[in-house]
């Protein structure tokens, strides 16, 4: 089955990239899940326990800011104790953003100086769609990334003596695409809100934590016009290192947990997840025209951070996601995927008057009893 789905890389991912286009359309991939504030008159309690959770669904929320995106890849050599690594051009791009109810938009655009000759003569080119829901018992991401354009990280190490350091050289000819998704279960949703850190929809008015449960899958396309390692440093690693092309495909479960520490307005999220899985891998080794196949079993990882202040009317802050995928494709080898993903921000919250917001109130289809027409 899984050899199956790889064979046809080119098929999977367009049609995944539908997929995610579709998700971020549908009111499901920006949180539909959520109860409505309570007016007067009202007679709907709160499915959460309002002491931990305050919830903002009748206000116009605005977000201002920037991030910064990396990604990495890294050759990990246990015959000769190497390991060998690139990285894109980390960018850092301007954030815009507006969310009411339960529908969302954020705009992540580069700033007019960014990529310029005074900044630097070659850079990466990248291109993330993501489709990411945050509701109260769940959080899901769907995503399409593509890397083009890869810089040698700290050669120095692998050379002796060590030389000064120098602009290496972008190797343009260097190419990943991913496409991957995964679901959590937040057990304690009642008391721990996964909004508040990164939808700022919600905030958490005092400390409480969750156990998370879930699954990922993960496709991954690698390859370049040439060998990963090259020639002045081939002699420091064994030839089963120097790859050119691969296609890796890992599916499994996902365990961790979460914890948010409030102390007045001030608050820190962070949450760390394991990987546990298998799957399928094909790589093609520099001057060998034959792939190599495998299914090996591999332990991943993921976590994010966020740290701010945050009240009724604003909130400041910076939050991070972190994700680290090997994949052991040989006894002795390796191939490290990381990606690194910051923003940091300033959001405004408005508050609408009651006879406005049931005005315009977007209606939830996926909210019993409410309908689009």
């Amino acid at each position: 089955m899984l050899r199956s789905i790889a064979a046809t890389p080119e098929l999977w991912g367009r049609a995944w990239c539908w997929c995610v286009v579709l998700c971020s359309l549908i009111p499901f991939a920006s949180g539909a899940q959520g109860i409505e504030p309570t007016f007067e008159g009202d007679e709907q309690p709160p499915q959460y326990d309002t002491t931990y959770i305050k919830r903002y669904a009748s206000q116009l929320i605005f977000k201002f800011g920037g991030a910064y995106r990396a990604n990495a890849l890294q050759v990990i050599d246990r015959t000769q104790g190497n390991r060998y690594g690139y990285t894109t051009q980390p960018l850092w791009k301007n954030v815009l953003g507006v969310r009411y109810e339960w529908l969302g938009l954020l705009l992540v655009y580069n700033p007019y100086f960014v990529g310029s000759t005074l900044i630097a003569p070659h850079r990466s080119r990248t291109f993330d769609l993501q489709a990411n829901s945050y509701g109260r018992w769940y959080f899901a991401n769907l995503y399409h990334q593509r890397y083009r354009g890869y810089r040698l990280q700290q050669p120095h190490r692998l050379m002796d003596p060590a030389p000064a350091p120098l602009p290496y050289p972008l190797r343009d000819d260097m190419r990943i695409r991913a496409y991957g998704g995964n679901a959590y279960y937040t057990f304690n949703h009642q008391r721990f809100s996964n909004r508040a850190a990164f939808t700022h929809s919600e905030r958490q008015r005092k400390s409480a934590g969750a156990p998370l449960a879930g699954i990922f899958v993960l496709y991954t396309q690698f390859e370049a016009d040439s060998g990963l390692v090259t020639p002045a440093f081939q002699p420091s690693f064994s030839a089963d290192a120097n790859l050119e092309r691969g296609e890796f495909l890992q599916a499994g479960v996902a365990l961790g947990y979460a914890y948010t520490w409030v102390w007045r307005q001030w608050f820190a999220t962070w949450s760390m997840t394991l990987h546990p899985g298998t799957g399928y891998s094909k790589i093609w080794l520099a001057g060998q025209p034959s792939p190599q196949e495998s299914t090996p079993i591999n332990l991943s990882g993921g976590a994010r951070f966020a740290v701010g202040y945050n009240t009724d009317r604003a909130y400041l802050g910076v939050w991070a996601i972190f994700n680290y995928h090997p994949v052991s494709y040989t006894p002795q080898q390796q191939l490290r995927f990381q990606s690194t993903n910051v923003q940091f921000g300033y959001v405004r919250r408005v508050e609408m008057p009651e006879t406005l917001y049931r005005r315009i109130r977007v209606p939830n289809p996926f909210k019993k009893g409410e309908r689009l027409f």
